[in-house]
């Protein structure tokens, strides 16, 4: 899969020069009340100054995301189509900037109707968490200290969906992330695959949709252990390998005609349940289950065809399974997130 995501990269990207393009701009705005997604115990003491999260400016932050997309389309036939794009986007964290990133990401939708076909990659860097101790002793050669953890990130997606129904469509996916993190927290590098398939529904007035996915993420060193009786488990200070359930479930309602001329506006409310069970056996992964819900509706209003205004709310609640006490003292959160922001189309070397 990885071949045929990294060619279609290339092809998209050279498709991409001196021909027509759509762009797709948006620019919004988001504040998140737990940037850090900390656990009760850990906003406490972050507010009274702990010496352990010198790291967080403030709990809060406000988020400005803006992102551009070329594509441009090759229409082969009456039901044969194919449209490269390039996306660039970049997040700028107000208070904590040290969390500020940018990512890419290009691919291909091709359409031989009934069925349709994305291929893409993306490459997303400095994927900052928070700050970790780098443990230290006589097992663990680690600075002591506590070390930014952050990561690096491939991404390949392969996603086919068919038009089994004038109303109805079905769709599965593959994808693939590969996990680089700096030279303080090697023992989390690893891959997550996600298996997915759903399906998406047109009724009167509303659209409907599900999905379920299975995720599984195994580290390089589980990875390395299939191949080799060589590696020292004893000197590797976690182990976060895990397996997910997750169940997606959306309502979109059509859109809804104004009194003023093409203006409209449309509804959306998306529900998520993810069941993560870690497969380590340290003490801050053995046994563990996460349970992570997300509520997040939106308003959109579209001024025409190029410009749209968006009104986001989304809620998040992580609660955690332990045999130890102290795991979800630290690791449970909330955030509550709300976000307005506006799209503009237009098209260039026409």
């Amino acid at each position: 899969m990885r071949k045929l995501v990294v060619f279609s990269l290339l092809l998209a990207t050279v498709s991409l020069f001196a021909v027509p393009l759509n762009i797709d701009y948006s620019l919004e705005t988001e504040y998140s009340e737990n940037i850090w997604h900390l656990s009760d115990y850990d906003i406490e003491r972050a507010e009274e100054g702990s010496d352990s999260l010198p790291f967080v400016e403030t709990i809060d932050d406000l988020v400005v995301k803006s992102s551009v997309r070329a594509k441009t389309s090759f229409k082969l036939k009456k039901h044969v189509s194919i449209d490269p794009f390039v996306k660039l986007s970049y997040n700028y964290y107000t208070s904590n900037s040290d969390k500020t990133k940018s990512s890419i990401l290009s691919g291909i939708n091709a359409m031989y109707k009934p069925f349709y076909l994305t291929v893409e990659y993306g490459f997303n860097p400095g994927n900052y968490l928070r700050d970790y101790k780098d443990d230290k002793n006589h097992l663990y050669n680690g600075t002591g200290e506590y070390e930014m953890f952050e990561y690096d990130k491939n991404q390949y997606r392969v996603k086919l969906s068919w038009q089994a129904l004038k109303k109805h469509r079905f769709f599965a996916e593959g994808k693939m992330e590969e996990l680089f993190h700096n030279e303080y927290f090697t023992e989390y590098d690893g891959v997550a695959t996600t298996y997915k398939a759903g399906w998406r529904g047109s009724f009167p007035g509303v659209y409907l949709n599900f999905a379920y996915s299975f995720k599984e993420f195994v580290t390089e060193d589980d990875i390395q252990a299939l191949y080799t009786d060589d590696i020292d488990w004893d000197t590797i200070p976690s182990d976060s390998s895990y397996e997910s359930d997750i169940y997606e479930f959306g309502i979109t309602l059509k859109k809804i005609d104004t009194s003023w001329d093409d203006v409209k506006y449309r509804f959306t409310v998306d529900f998520d349940l993810e069941k993560r069970y870690y497969q380590g056996s340290d003490d801050y992964h053995y046994k563990r289950e996460d349970t992570k819900t997300t509520v997040s509706p939106s308003l959109v209003f579209y001024l025409g065809k190029a410009i749209d205004i968006h009104l986001d709310y989304s809620y998040c609640n992580r609660t955690v399974e332990s045999p130890y006490n102290s795991v979800p003292k630290y690791k449970e959160y909330l955030d509550n997130t709300l976000s307005l922001g506006f799209g503009y189309k237009f098209d260039l070397f026409e």
